[in-house]
This record gives C-alpha cells, sequence and structure tokens, in this order.
C-alpha cells in the first residue's frame, strides 16, 4: 500500500486557502522528501537553528492566466481580490500571503520568507515592453518596503531578476529580465533608496 501520509500533510495544508497542490503520485514522492527536511535534520536542532523559508517555482509569467495588468504591475487603484479581511490590489501580494497561510497551517507562523526572484521582460510578448518593466520593478522596489497585508509593515527582502539581458539565452522572453542591457547600459530609470 502507498504511504499517502506526505499527500495528506500537503493537502491538509492548504485546505482553506486558494491554494491547489496536484494529486499526481510523482509530485507527492518528490514532496514527502522535502517534508522530511525538517523533521529529520532541522527539528532537532530548532532551537539553534535560524532559518528563512524560499520558494522557488511559483512564477507567473506576463500573459498567463488572466490577471489584469494593472493588478499584476501595482498600479490597480482598487482591491481586486478579497480573502477573508485581506484585500488584494497587486498579485505579488497574493501569491505571498498564499505562503505565509500555507506555513501557518503547517505550524510555522513565523518563518520568514524571502523571494529569491521577481521580474518583468522588456520583450517577448504582447505585454513585454520596457514600459511595463519598469514600471513593474518601480513599482515593487517600492511596495516591498511596507509588507503584505498579511504582514504588513514587514519588508519583505526581495531580489530582481535579473541584473543584465541574457542575449546568450535561447531567444525569447528569458532573454529579456534584465536591468541593464547586455552592454551595461540601464533600461529604466531605477532608485532604490
Amino acid at each position: 500500500m502507498e504511504d499517502t501520509s506526505a499527500e495528506n500533510s500537503i493537502s491538509n495544508t492548504f485546505n482553506g486557502s486558494n491554494i491547489t497542490a496536484s494529486s499526481s503520485s510523482d509530485f507527492f514522492h518528490w514532496n514527502n522528501s522535502c517534508n522530511n527536511l525538517g523533521p529529520k535534520h532541522v527539528v532537532a536542532y530548532a532551537s539553534d537553528v535560524k532559518f528563512r523559508y524560499i520558494a522557488v517555482g511559483n512564477e507567473v509569467h506576463p500573459g498567463d492566466a488572466n490577471a489584469n495588468l494593472e493588478y499584476a504591475l501595482f498600479t490597480e487603484p482598487g482591491i481586486v481580490v478579497t480573502d477573508g479581511q485581506y484585500g488584494y490590489q497587486n498579485l505579488f501580494d497574493a501569491l505571498l500571503d498564499s505562503l505565509y497561510s500555507a506555513l501557518e497551517k503547517a505550524g510555522s507562523p513565523n518563518l520568514q520568507i524571502v523571494v529569491s526572484e521577481s521580474g518583468w521582460p522588456s520583450e517577448g510578448g504582447d505585454v513585454a515592453t520596457v514600459n511595463n518593466a519598469g514600471t513593474y520593478y518601480r513599482n515593487l522596489i517600492n511596495h516591498v518596503k511596507q509588507g503584505t497585508p498579511k504582514k504588513s509593515g514587514q519588508a519583505v527582502e526581495t531580489y530582481l531578476f535579473s541584473m543584465f539581458d541574457e542575449n546568450l539565452k535561447e531567444a525569447g522572453i528569458e532573454q529579456h529580465f534584465g536591468l541593464f542591457l547586455p552592454n551595461k547600459q540601464p533600461k529604466y530609470q531605477i532608485t532604490f533608496g
């Protein structure tokens, strides 16, 4: 009989949130080894271990889904999504707070999430323009200082993707996430102050 404890654990974590998990056995076998990382290697040293949860693979590419552009670019003037007591004017906060909710349900409400990469391409698709990319980066930089609706006032450590356009990547959208061109010329007027 197949062990479904990982599947049940993950499903229970996401119950009540807007997150859905695949029921594919490959996903759960892989996730089972990830779930065992904490209990086997961290819990025994929990009082001595200080780490932040880093989520990867939660990408939303421009043009994916049916989200409005203003919601994705931090320019939506009103609340688009309401989840209980929290209202969301941008996709970034909604995604981040869904991870915070999942961590709470998993028994880790105090783990800090680090956004390991976030960006917007300047070419390669209908909404992948220099104007939209510049808007996204400027608004992201200003926004992460204030936190999310769920963690208001707590700045979110966030890393931009990417420093330079990558002209050696396969042709397409992935080449155009840089703040700078390969010749080191800036694409946008951005300040980090």
